[in-house]
């Protein structure tokens, strides 16, 4: 081989030789980043088109994996969509939709962030409506009465909801009025072509029972009596279930007991259609001590306790004993209340007290006692005549200038009535309060003081969403002088500003103050919570913004638009089993003569 060939060998095996050495040992190639299955995307937003007679606010809450914002994005699942698409078509159906469909559905999905994108198109079709109504077997009350109570009518969208509401609604009627075996079927007859429903009711009326003899069972400590005086049926009236339940209803009010069943009762003869009515109560345990711990920007920290039995001798009445103690109250009560008074259904209290009251103005030593008598007049209307007499003696006085007189003797009869309809009195969601209240101190009654002093308290809630609340609330307080008296006491005055009035103000300062910044308090308080707006945060915690607005003047006649002050702000709620802790944080939109810009409160429950 010549000299030359052997060089160029040499020179292709040099150049082969470091492929020769890869293919044996391969470079590290980087790895590919996992991607999450599917199922662990979040959806990122959804776009609905085609739904006329369904919002999207009410789509959200038919669908499960709708994201409420950008914080809550729940993951993507093929099965629940579906189920959510199930649910939509349902909805649609019981509105009367019965061919709505889902034209089209796309998922787009964004692999850079791992989120999905749905776009779904409904056709609603044609509503399909109540051509007509009919009813067949009665005999017991007329067409028009039960076309009457019947939330569906003809004309109205085709609802299978209000359909099944119709045949409740029939059930009741018959059973309101002795008729405890009525029965009912129901047909719908459909007319697909023309999109109309036809709705019969066939009724089998049977006979009416009455009520033969009432029986008690469970009673251990409480008088029978206490429990008869509460309902609302006697024997050989026929039986009317809602006079069941509002007896029922009547003696879980009392407080007295922890279960209370009222039922009809099958008797060996039903030849003569009659029943027993069977009554099973279980007590509650009437005495307790219970002892409340909580905190307050003003008044720091407040203990309360109070032993109390709700059933003396087995007759309802209740007799309690209590004390307070915080920065700005201190003092002990004890009370007396009976449900019924003279045999009627009159709510008699009787309460003597003594307290010491600290404020930014003065502080005061009352004593004396207050009896009050009241009435249900109407469902959630309520009447109530109270008389106070107390002797108030001022300690100190910080504002000027410093009155006359020390020592006050109040005799007082206000006539107060309340209108409430709020799902609950403590935290508030649905509802109205209204109270106004008017007392005349002095005068016929003595006392060394002559005014009236009239209050109106509004309350308002509506539910915005599921566990959202929008409120407002206002409180008007007004006082006149009668006859020589013409000063108010100081400590009968209005003041206002604080944690539990016009948020944005330091305590009790909104108002007249005298040369030294000492609010000296007036005889017009104007108190209103504008608009505060309640919403879920994460689990135990809400937030909330609010407005309030307000004043107090020192006469009726210096009210004016400038002279109510405003404030806005934000807070914080934290619900426990223990109570609701509040935190809000209030700002003055106009400070004048120094005042804060913003205040801040800590506080226990709500403001309203």
């Amino acid at each position: 081989m010549a000299r030359s060939e052997i060089q160029n060998q040499i020179l292709r095996t040099h150049y082969l030789l470091p492929l020769f050495l890869c293919l044996l040992c391969p470079l590290p190639v980087p790895a590919a980043k996992s991607v999450p299955p599917m199922d662990q995307w979040h959806v990122s937003r959804i776009h609905v088109q085609g739904n006329h007679h369904i919002s999207d606010a009410a789509l959200r809450e038919l669908m499960v994996i709708w994201p409420d914002n950008f914080l809550d994005r729940p993951l993507f699942s093929h099965q629940q969509f579906e189920e959510d698409i199930r649910h939509i078509l349902d909805a649609y159906k019981s509105r009367g939709f019965l061919d709505a469909v889902v034209d089209s559905q796309t998922i787009v999905i964004d692999s850079t962030s791992h989120s999905v994108t749905i776009h779904i198109a409904f056709n609603e079709g044609p509503q399909t409506t109540v051509e007509a109504v009919s009813f067949f077997g009665n005999i017991a009350f007329p067409e028009d009465t039960l076309t009457s109570i019947l939330p569906i009518k003809s004309g109205d969208p085709f609802q299978k909801d209000r359909v099944q509401q119709s045949r409740l609604f029939l059930l009741e009627l018959y059973a309101n009025h002795g008729y405890m075996e009525a029965a009912l079927e129901m047909g719908v007859r459909l007319n697909t072509q023309d999109h109309l429903a036809y709705v019969d009711f066939m009724i089998t009326e049977n006979q009416p029972y009455t009520i033969r003899h009432i029986r008690i069972y469970g009673l251990k400590k409480t008088n029978p009596d206490v429990i008869k005086r509460e309902l609302t049926f006697n024997e050989g009236e026929s039986i009317e279930y809602r006079k069941l339940l509002n007896s029922q209803r009547r003696l879980y009010l009392s407080g007295l007991f922890q279960s209370v069943f009222i039922v009809p009762t099958d008797i060996e003869n039903d030849s003569l259609y009659q029943k027993d009515i069977h009554i099973r109560i279980q007590e509650k345990t009437t005495g307790e001590f219970n002892v409340a711990l909580g905190y307050g920007s003003e008044e720091k920290i407040r203990i309360r306790s109070e032993i109390f039995e709700t059933n003396v001798f087995g007759t309802a009445r209740k007799i309690s004993l209590s004390g307070r103690y915080s920065a700005l109250l201190r003092g002990g009560e004890a009370a007396y209340s009976q449900p019924w008074t003279l045999g009627r259904r009159w709510q008699t209290d009787f309460k003597m007290k003594y307290e010491w009251i600290h404020s930014e103005a003065y502080e005061v030593l009352t004593y004396g006692a207050q009896l009050s008598t009241g009435k249900e007049l109407l469902q959630n209307v309520r009447m109530t005549l109270k008389y106070r007499l107390e002797t108030h003696s001022l300690r100190k006085v910080f504002a000027e200038p410093v009155p006359d007189r020390f020592r006050n003797n109040i005799s007082g009869l206000a006539v107060t009535a309340i209108f409430d309809t709020r799902d609950n009195i403590f935290n508030t969601h649905r509802g109205l309060y209204a109270e106004c209240s008017s007392e005349l101190v002095g005068g016929f009654l003595m006392g060394s003081e002559t005014y009236i002093k009239t209050m109106v308290r509004l309350k308002t809630f509506f539910p915005v969403k599921e566990k959202s609340v929008l409120g407002s609330a206002m409180n008007l307080g007004w006082l006149n002088t009668l006859g020589e008296t013409e000063e108010i006491p100081i400590n009968e005055r209005f003041f206002a500003g604080g944690s539990g009035s016009i948020r944005g103000f330091e305590y009790q300062k909104l108002g007249p103050l005298d040369a030294r910044g000492v609010p000296v308090g007036g005889r017009l308080l104007v108190e209103w919570h504008v608009l505060e707006y309640r919403f879920p945060v994460y689990k135990w915690f809400e937030g909330v913004l609010f407005s309030d607005a307000g004043n107090v003047l020192r006469e009726a006649d210096l009210l004016t638009i400038d002279s109510i002050r405003f404030t806005i702000g934000t807070g914080l709620r934290l619900t426990t089993p223990f109570g609701t802790g509040r935190l809000d944080i209030g700002w003055n939109m106009n400070p004048r003569n120094n005042e804060p810009a913003y205040q801040m409160y800590l506080n226990m429950g709500q403001i309203f």
